[in-house]
């Protein structure tokens, strides 16, 4: 069909999709059917998780409907977007906005991405990881976000095991040889007037 200035317009004819997700666009010359992304939703896993300093974790979240993620831009931040945990874009990790601190230490579980898996793996847990993060994603026509809860457990004061004690620095003593070193700690900060 012909429309005003002798230009072919478009016409709305039955369509094999929902049409609300769609929409018509016309220059002089063409006519564009622009298809926006279905609408998703950003889910965490609604409940705090648990780890302690030293454990990797992955931090869960999912699209719902379950739809693939390769394309979109996937940012997991703490509090605002210029706290970058990670960042997921253009098909690759990017690594210039992250924050410092998980430098070497994130990685976005590839293998779930198509079926809309955002899983961010955090390894070497630090005490400062406690805490709030945000899995945000971004396309053209969207933007969604979701909590996760972090609570990060120190080993403080001791991780007990039969018969050994591991201290939080790595070493492994006998319950004897922890009591001696407790009592010398002890000793020493009871003469210095501590």
């Amino acid at each position: 069909m012909w429309g005003r200035g002798g230009h072919r317009s478009c016409q709305a004819g039955p369509l094999p999709c929902d049409a609300r997700k769609l929409m018509w666009a016309q220059s002089p010359s063409l006519c564009v059917l622009l298809h926006h992304p279905a609408e998703f939703r950003v889910m965490g896993p609604g409940r705090p998780l648990l780890a302690t300093v030293g454990q990797d974790i992955v931090l869960p979240c999912h699209l719902s409907p379950a739809v693939d993620a390769r394309r979109l831009e996937i940012r997991w931040i703490r509090h605002q977007v210029s706290e970058t945990v990670h960042l997921y874009q253009n098909g690759a990790d990017q690594y210039w906005d992250q924050m410092e601190e998980y430098d070497g230490r994130t990685e976005l579980v590839r293998d779930g991405l198509s079926r809309g898996s955002l899983d961010l793996r955090i390894s070497g847990l630090r005490p400062s990881d406690d805490g709030q993060y945000i899995c945000t994603v971004q396309d053209a026509a969207s933007y969604r976000e979701a909590l996760v809860e972090l609570k990060v457990a120190g080993l403080w004061p001791l991780c007990c095991f039969v018969r050994m004690v591991q201290v939080s620095l790595g070493w492994c003593v006998s319950l004897p040889e922890l009591c001696a070193i407790l009592t010398s700690i002890h000793l020493v900060l009871k003469h210095k007037g501590c």
